[in-house]
């Protein structure tokens, strides 16, 4: 058994909070998380979703052609043009491109 803070310096963890604002930082990422592109989001919770099921070949080839699906679509065009004004994305704009 280790504690949190070895955890974390063990890179077991990718966080450790105090349980106090344990509800102030999960809706921090929630929120941050709810404001990403879209299909890159979904696209990557079905590629961890099936994960399982796939070989490492096939995992491959998915995740492949997801990354070639963000990179045609309006949503990397919206980021770049964030990146660029020094602003954040704003991919419901790049959703109503659709």
């Amino acid at each position: 058994m280790i504690g949190a803070d070895e955890a974390h310096s063990l890179g077991l963890v990718t966080w450790v909070t105090a349980p106090v604002s344990l509800d102030e930082f999960t809706h921090g990422i929630a929120e941050r998380l709810a404001s990403g592109p879209p299909l890159a989001l979904a696209q990557t919770k079905d590629l961890l979703n099936r994960g399982l099921e796939r070989t490492l070949t096939e995992a491959l080839e998915y995740e492949s052609q997801a990354q070639a699906a963000n990179l045609q679509g309006p949503d990397i065009l919206e980021a770049f043009a964030a990146f660029s004004d020094k602003r954040d994305p704003d991919y419901t704009r790049a959703a109503a491109a659709r």
